[in-house]
């Protein structure tokens, strides 16, 4: 039996596939490890026919049109990183489950897999709450998912039921359409990075002669991945709606007397995701990528005619410096 139909999806980085029959050796292989038995329903032990009774199900089930069962590949190489399963919906609920093999993990990749079929479930389903629940003590598998945007639900006891029939506790995590989901930000961002930095530059309002030629746009937007650089990129329902970046350098700030590194930073948010807590999540998220550079203190220049400096200054930022309408507002970084 061969794959029937369905779709590949990809960042760049991973891909998800259906399965095909040559997969079987494969996940054979990935299967032996215990790791994946401690935290799975797969058989144990895990045999050749087991391998490929999975696939010929998974090829069952896309041309059933039930579960959408993928393969997580390597995007440049193809080699086999795991399985993510979306498992028959009911009703309005998607359940999803995964498992990587021993040397695919520690790269991001089921984050990236889980954002793929998330993406791909909320485009092309009715589904509104996505669920997915680990084990308890699951540490690894439950930070994938915080990292897709799911928030933990809370604790289920004897939930679940282990090899030998005992109950064990299951810990839920759930994300539900129209939220948000901040994620760091990667090459293809770049245009939506370039035009953020246009809204976090300038007032509402049209953009002056040349806006996007101004030393502080080019600056932002034709200098960026130099080392210190980062950015996160807010996403609800699978559309970017704002961003945040920063460049973290030795500089001395009026705040900052020991010259510790700065962190200079831009937020912006499309104008009808405004007021809904959107800045507020990206500077959270910003910071953690800050402090891995050692930043001490964030800073961060608007125009006194754009309101966000209200919202900067109710995160904590105050007033340094103010030449003509820019204003520069910092604030040391929450440790």
């Amino acid at each position: 039996m061969e794959a029937s139909g369905g779709p590949r999806l990809t960042d760049g980085v991973v891909m998800l596939r259906p399965w095909i029959a040559q997969d079987a050796p494969a996940v054979f292989a990935a299967c032996q490890d215990p790791e994946i038995g401690r935290w799975t329903n797969v058989p144990q032990p895990y045999l050749a026919e087991h391998a490929e009774g999975f696939i010929a199900r998974s090829i069952e089930e896309w041309h059933n049109g039930t579960a959408a069962m993928f393969a997580i590949t390597d995007s440049a190489t193809g080699e086999l990183l795991g399985s993510i399963t979306r498992e028959p919906m009911t009703g309005h609920i998607a359940e999803f489950g995964y498992w990587l093999a021993t040397q695919a993990r520690g790269r991001g990749a089921a984050t990236r897999a889980l954002r793929l079929i998330v993406d791909w479930t909320l485009a092309t389903t009715d589904a509104i709450r996505l669920e997915s629940y680990t084990d308890a003590g699951n540490d690894r598998s439950g930070a994938v998912l915080l990292r897709a945007g799911f928030e933990r639900e809370g604790l289920r006891r004897a939930w679940d039921l282990d090899r030998a029939g005992n109950p064990i506790d299951s810990i839920f995590y759930v994300r539900l359409r129209g939220d948000l989901d901040v994620r760091p930000a990667s090459d293809p961002d770049l245009p939506f990075l370039a035009e953020m930095t246009l809204l976090a530059a300038f007032p509402p309002g049209p953009l002056p002669d040349g806006a996007r030629e101004m030393p502080r746009v080019v600056r932002w937007t034709q200098d960026w991945g130099r080392p210190g650089d980062a950015g996160v990129v807010a996403w609800r329902d699978g559309n970017r709606v704002g961003a945040a970046w920063c460049r973290v350098q030795d500089a001395v700030l009026i705040r900052d007397e020991g010259g510790s590194p700065l962190a200079e930073v831009a937020i912006a948010v499309v104008p009808h995701e405004r007021s809904r807590g959107v800045g507020k999540s990206l500077l959270v998220a910003l910071e953690l990528e800050a402090a891995k550079a050692g930043s001490s203190a964030l800073s961060l220049t608007v125009n006194a005619l754009n309101p966000a400096h209200h919202l900067y200054e109710r995160l904590g930022f105050v007033l340094v410096r103010r030449e003509g309408d820019c204003l520069t507002m910092a604030r040391e970084a929450v440790r």
